[in-house]
């Protein structure tokens, strides 16, 4: 339960699952860039590894399933792991025709020694990847120029169709022209000499680009440290390095290199070079002569990288780099953030979604067509890396690995797509009409083909054509754009004991004719027979703990008509000002929307509204759509059929009661005002069930309401007889606060508070208080007895801060919403994070967003199981705790 005043932030939430995994991070140090132009990559981790319970391998040819479980590892483990629950899996059948019909039966076994789930299991499914090799008719022809010339290294196109290409053994650059080469620059012997293209001298030239602005090439002349210009005539010039090795920045003549390799020019006519120490380097003209070093400008985009090798540049200016000891694919955008886009750090050939794709000693790298083109060196192929339509460029997982020529052993052969053979592929340049050439090292060729059209990889339920696609799925979550679908197994009651295995389910998929392997990673999620509430962190989210966006906010405003869609999870939405939640002892949650009170029930994925109009702002009682609210701000479900709101601008509190009826009928829903006068009240005086704006409210029993109001008191409300809906029967009392609403501060004796915002009820039956502006959680019983439970003492002061650790030494910053679980635990909103405060006051973090201002947490609850449920400006989420295997 919470309520916000004031705009900060926060975000996520999820049910028990079977696995995680972790995020990686970089070394990577980005150097100033000037001006940004590009996407805007926000800090966070690189690369994500894949999280789940299994990963189903689907070959449509063959029919073969193979189903491989995630094990996770020591920091990242799963409740239930491969060894835990297991997948039986049928022969794929399928029926063709412009799409294929795929269907398996499926079912599963627990492994685990205990029953798991209650009444039913769910198996999520997540993003469905075109994972194997592409049909024939969407692979190019690759062929080839034999030249017989050994050291073969970085190459480019010239206007006409020719290309030059550089030559490490003989030190020269070569013309090559209907398959003939001729010198085009360089004496032969390795040195130094500006001059002609015949007494030019260069030491190992390991790369060079065309400059169509200039009408001249440049080349990293690796053993002298220098960038060179080398005229359509074939004079060589010197434009940077002074042939000391170094990284020093300025102008041309006195800036130095170490060992240049790869060249590329930025679209504003700039040079990006890579270099041998793990820079990233621009040489830029600023004025005067081309030709001459000191009309160039040197600086440093980015430090840090292993051993980076080809260069590319995006049509948002980008900078791609193939970091070749790494494996990986770094991007580097516009304002020195970066991201690794494909490759797992290890040397492999798995195709797939960037996070999971393998590369082996990547080396020349292109853009054409929306897509980088990749020599992969030591995997002896080319690899195809595009982003998927419509997503962010800077996670990994938006990103797609394929391999478009080349069998991933070495030989040489041409041919079409994978049944062409290369032998280290190394330089390569990527035409904006998808001519792509490459200089096949241990071959001694130039090979040449074309980029295929980019087959886009959908998740399940996005719009469009799709690929591979769940057609029979029992629901799905999120919005439907990017819905994920699952499967509900019916179970007997108790669970699924330890050793059986449930009635097989069919698993229909549409797939589109040209799919020959897909993959897909399926989560299982179960109600546990227990408390089991995410853990936190030290000082950093908690590593074992998954986020799940369950309905996705609505985008209309707050009193829209459109504002508030009931039905199924996938298609439904909540309003973007919802501002408290509750769950009832059967898991159902519920919502207070600003003028409704809605219903989600987890077993069903449905939400009803149950009571009030979003269009309509009023005060009145009734059954559920004839009541009338003004604005809700905090709610209590102490059990199945009661529900308790409080009404802040109207001063009152309402209960709803549905006792025979049908729940997720608004009809059968009535409300009832008991508490509050309808005006500003203190409680104690002359006005027995008068307060101050109710702030928040929480009820564990359905005769008593703990309150905290805008007079900074903390209220207990009393019912003295179980005839909750009549108000005669209702007193409240203040337990604790000031005399007057104006005494703020932090004191215990007598107890002062300072405009709390949230309260939640304890199993130990104390009330616990965000102290809002106090910066602390202060533990109330029903005598007056107020403490500071967890928080630094008065006397240190009243700053805000974010210290994880014991009671007295932990610090918040305006915590304005808490739950608590059956354990004893609290769950904390602050600025941007969700705390966790175990029974002896000790803080932890469970959840740290980061996120923009506007995505605060308005609301939070604990279901019986232990979930933890939210709601912010992306919309009802669930935190659900990941256990060591072993655990109950």
């Amino acid at each position: 339960m919470s309520r916000r005043s004031t705009s900060w932030r926060l975000a996520p939430a999820l049910l028990i699952v079977l696995l995680l995994s972790a995020c990686g991070s970089s070394n990577l140090t980005p150097a100033p860039t000037g001006a940004t132009t590009g996407p805007q990559r926000p800090a966070g981790p690189t690369a994500g590894r894949e999280l789940g319970t299994a990963v189903f391998e689907v070959d449509v040819e063959s029919g073969q399933v193979e189903v491989t479980p995630l094990e996770g590892d020591a920091t990242n483990r799963a409740v239930f792991n491969g060894s835990a629950v297991t997948f039986e899996a049928s022969k794929l059948t399928q029926q063709t025709g412009q799409t294929e019909s795929l269907s398996l039966s499926v079912r599963m076994t627990n492994r685990f020694g205990a029953p798991i789930g209650r009444d039913y299991l769910r198996v999520l499914v997540g993003e469905i990847r075109v994972s194997g090799p592409l049909t024939a008719s969407l692979q190019n022809e690759v062929t080839s120029d034999p030249l017989s010339m050994s050291g073969l290294r970085g190459l480019t196109f010239v206007p006409g169709g020719a290309y030059l290409v550089t030559r490490f053994s003989t030190n020269r650059l070569y013309l090559v022209e209907n398959g003939q080469a001729s010198v085009f620059a360089g004496q032969g012997s390795a040195g130094f000499e500006d001059g002609n293209a015949v007494t030019a001298r260069f030491n190992r030239p390991n790369d060079v680009i065309y400059h169509a602005a200039q009408d001249a090439f440049y080349v990293t002349d690796t053993g002298n440290h220098l960038i060179r210009r080398v005229s359509r005539d074939g004079t060589v010039t010197t434009i940077a390095g002074t042939r000391a090795q170094g990284a020093a920045d300025g102008p041309g003549d006195q800036a130095t290199f170490s060992a240049p390799q790869f060249i590329n020019v930025d679209l504003d006519g700039s040079l990006v070079v890579t270099t041998g120490d793990g820079a990233i380097r621009r040489v830029r003209l600023t004025a005067g002569d081309p030709t001459q070093a000191a009309s160039y400008l040197v600086s440093t985009v980015a430090t840090g990288l292993k051993s980076p090798m080809g260069i590319a540049v995006g049509p948002d200016r980008t900078v791609y780099v193939a970091e070749r000891a790494a494996n990986r694919v770094r991007a580097i955008f516009t304002n020195g953030e970066n991201v690794v886009i494909a490759g797992t750090g290890s040397a492999g050939t798995t195709q797939g979604y960037g996070n999971v794709a393998q590369l082996s000693g990547p080396v020349g790298l292109g853009w054409a067509r929306d897509s980088l083109i990749v020599a992969n060196s030591t995997g002896h192929d080319i690899r195809h890396i595009f982003l998927r339509e419509g997503d962010t460029p800077w996670l990994a997982s938006n990103w797609f690995v394929d391999q478009i020529a080349g069998a991933s052993t070495p030989g040489f052969r041409d041919g079409v797509g994978l049944n062409a053979l290369f032998n280290t592929p190394w330089g390569l340049r990527a035409r904006d009409d998808g001519t792509i050439i490459v200089s096949d090292v241990q071959n001694s060729a130039i090979r040449r083909l074309g980029v295929p059209p980019v087959i886009q990889p959908t998740t399940p339920s996005s719009s469009g054509p799709h690929i591979v696609s769940v057609i029979n799925a029992t629901g799905a979550y999120g919005g439907m754009s990017e819905a994920l679908p699952y499967f509900d197994y019916a179970l007997p009651a108790g669970g699924l004991a330890p050793g059986a295995t449930t009635d097989a389910l069919e698993w229909q998929f549409a797939a589109a004719t040209s799919v020959g392997r897909f993959r897909f990673v399926v989560t299982v999620e179960a109600q546990p027979n227990g408390n089991i509430s995410p853990e936190g962190g030290h000082q950093t989210g908690a590593p074992r703990l998954r986020v799940q966006t369950v309905i996705r906010n609505s985008s209309q405003g707050p009193t829209d008509a459109l504002s508030e869609r009931d039905g199924a999870g996938q298609t439904a939405t909540i309003n973007q000002d919802t501002r408290g939640l509750a769950v009832d002892p059967d898991g159902v949650v519920y919502l207070a929307s600003p003028r409704t009170v809605r219903r989600y029930d987890p077993r069903t994925n449905t939400i009803t509204t149950i009571a009030g109009n979003p269009l309509e702002a009023g005060r009145a009682e009734g059954d559920g759509p004839t009541a009338r609210f003004s604005e809700l701000s905090g709610i209590a479900a102490p059990r199945p059929g009661v529900v308790y709101v409080a009404d802040w601008p109207n001063y009152v509190i309402y209960v709803l009661l549905n006792t025979t009826g049908d729940p997720t009928n608004a009809s059968d829903w009535q409300v009832t005002q008991i508490l509050g006068t309808g005006q500003w009240g203190n409680a104690g005086d002359q006005n027995p069930t008068g307060f101050g704006a109710p702030q928040d409210i929480a009820s564990t029993s359905d005769r008593t309401i703990w309150i905290v109001d805008s007079n900074s008191h903390v209220l207990l409300a009393a019912c003295s007889s179980e005839d909750i809906a009549d108000p005669l029967r209702w007193t409240v009392v203040k337990v604790a606060g000031g005399q007057h609403a104006e005494d703020r501060d932090l004191t215990d004796n007598p107890p002062r508070f300072n405009l709390p915002r949230a309260i939640a009820i304890g199993p130990d039956r104390a009330a616990y208080v965000a102290d809002t502006e106090n910066h602390r959680i202060r533990r109330v019983t029903a005598d007056g007895t107020t403490t500071i439970f967890s928080g630094r003492p008065a006397t240190v002061g009243l700053a805000p801060g974010y210290v994880d650790g014991e009671a007295s030494s932990a610090r918040y910053t305006y915590p304005s919403g808490i739950a608590s679980d059956p354990a004893g635990n609290l769950f904390v909103v602050t600025d941007d994070r969700i705390r966790r405060v175990s029974p002896t006051g000790t803080a932890t973090t469970l959840f740290s967003t980061q996120m923009r201002t506007s995505n605060f947490v308005r609301g939070i609850a604990v279901a019986p199981g232990g979930d933890v449920w939210f709601a912010d400006q992306t919309g009802l989420r669930r935190i659900s705790r990941i256990i060591a295997t072993g655990s109950p």
